[in-house]
């Protein structure tokens, strides 16, 4: 009987152990378990704020063109002023030397650089040689013809004051009728039916700027063949 307590009593204390043990085990994976699957605030909050890692070997990108530094422009060089007597995009012309007084300079108009012409029926104008016309008209008509010539104002030198304008006729005539002219203050005023100088041409001295106009008339069986006119002028 003694030996059966003793067994007893054996078996409930192996018992006791047994259950003991199996309690603590149960805790212990229960509470690692839960310690892996709830991680602490600190480490979420470390996981949260920690960027991604590159793999090993990967290059690290470049910082983009809006944080990369840019160099310091130099400092601005003070702009030329610009001219005010020059208007924008034109190049300054020269100013021309002034026109000393008493020059004498000759102005050369061709046959062919009339400034206005009275042309009948009976008559034409033909273009001949270096810049020479050919007045021309017939007996079809008493009408006559007129050839007018001016000094050109625009290849006077800028400034210069002309006191004096001669002309020059150049050329030669014949037929039934011609006449030439002048300047109104030249002098002699007009040639009638008259040869022209050695030199070729009918001259007339005196004129004024005011009034440059020379011309010449003809009508009939008339050729009036025009090489030139050469204004000479003067200035004071």
């Amino acid at each position: 009987m003694k030996q059966y307590g003793l067994l007893a009593t054996v078996f409930g204390v192996t018992l006791a152990v047994l259950l003991v043990g199996f309690l603590v085990i149960e805790q212990v994976t229960t509470g690692g378990a839960t310690a892996l699957a709830s991680p602490s605030p600190s480490a979420s909050a470390a996981l949260q704020t920690r960027g991604p890692t590159s793999a090993p070997g990967s290059r690290t990108p470049a910082p983009s063109a809006t944080t990369m530094p840019r160099p310091t422009p130099p400092p601005d060089e003070p702009s030329p002023t610009p001219d005010a007597s020059v208007a924008p995009g034109l190049t300054p012309r020269p100013t021309p030397p002034p026109v000393a007084t008493g020059t004498v300079m000759d102005i050369v108009v061709p046959g062919t650089g009339y400034a206005f012409k009275d042309v009948p029926v009976n008559g034409t104008l033909t273009k001949v040689g270096a810049g020479g016309l050919i007045a021309r008209t017939t007996r079809d008509y008493s009408d006559h013809m007129t050839v007018t010539y001016k000094l050109p104002l625009y290849q006077i030198p800028a400034g210069a004051k002309v006191v004096r304008v001669d002309v020059a006729i150049c050329g030669e005539v014949s037929g039934d009728f011609w006449e030439s002219y002048g300047p109104p203050t030249a002098e002699p005023t007009e040639d009638e039916v008259t040869p022209p100088g050695k030199d070729g041409c009918w001259h007339y001295r005196g004129g004024t700027i005011a009034d440059t106009a020379a011309f010449v008339i003809i009508r009939g069986e008339t050729s009036f063949t025009i090489d030139k006119v050469v204004y000479t002028i003067t200035t004071g």
